[in-house]
Order: structure tokens, then C-alpha cells, then sequence
């Protein structure tokens, strides 16, 4: 995978290999569970500094009003693009994640 991001309005520079790390296919859920409430949830507790593995049935009984829930919503789009650069014979994999207002891509490469 490439080492720059391109964002639709602003151009800058983001060093993809500070995301990489090894995690065993595996350990990737491919299909969702069938009973959603047995989802696995990570429950960080900021007073003790301890981190506890529940599940999302438990979340009722564990967050409190002032509490924060993230939630992550997102989704893989099947657009990876691979090719030969003309000029130097380089070989090309980009990313395209979502499409951009005008006519481009937000994509890594």
C-alpha cells in the first residue's frame, strides 16, 4: 500500500505504515453474528485505568449518563485498482474509498 492520502478538499501527507499491524485473518469477522447481542464489546474504565472484554448485552448495565459511546460505522467498498505506471513501468494499487463532490475519488494508493 502507498504512503499518502489525498483528501477531497485538501491535499496532505499521512505515513500509512503508522497503521500497520499484524493481525491474523483469522481474527477478521467476515459475517456478522447471528445473535447480534453476543457482540464482543471493550469496555475501557478511565477512574481505574483497567480495560474489561463484555459483550453488547452488557452495555446497558455498564454506561452512564456523562458516558461517551463511539461507534463505528463503516463499511469496505470493493475498489481496489491495480495497473503499470506508462512512464517507468512501476507497478499501481490504489484504493478508491468514496467518491468526491466534482468528480473524484478520496483514495489511498
Amino acid at each position: 500500500m502507498g504512503k499518502y492520502l489525498r483528501n477531497c478538499y485538501k491535499d496532505y501527507t499521512v505515513n500509512l505504515s503508522d497503521y500497520d499491524y499484524s493481525l491474523p485473518s483469522e481474527l477478521i469477522a467476515q459475517h456478522p453474528l447471528k445473535d447480534r447481542s453476543a457482540a464482543r464489546l471493550l469496555v475501557v474504565d478511565r477512574s481505574t485505568q483497567s480495560i474489561t472484554h463484555r459483550s453488547i448485552a452488557d452495555l446497558p448495565q455498564i454506561i452512564n449518563p456523562q458516558d461517551v459511546l463511539v461507534t463505528n460505522n463503516t463499511k469496505v467498498v470493493n475498489a481496489r485498482l491495480f495497473g503499470v505506471r506508462t512512464e517507468t513501468g512501476g507497478q499501481w494499487e490504489g484504493l478508491f474509498l468514496e467518491p468526491c463532490a466534482g468528480g473524484g475519488w478520496l483514495m489511498i494508493s
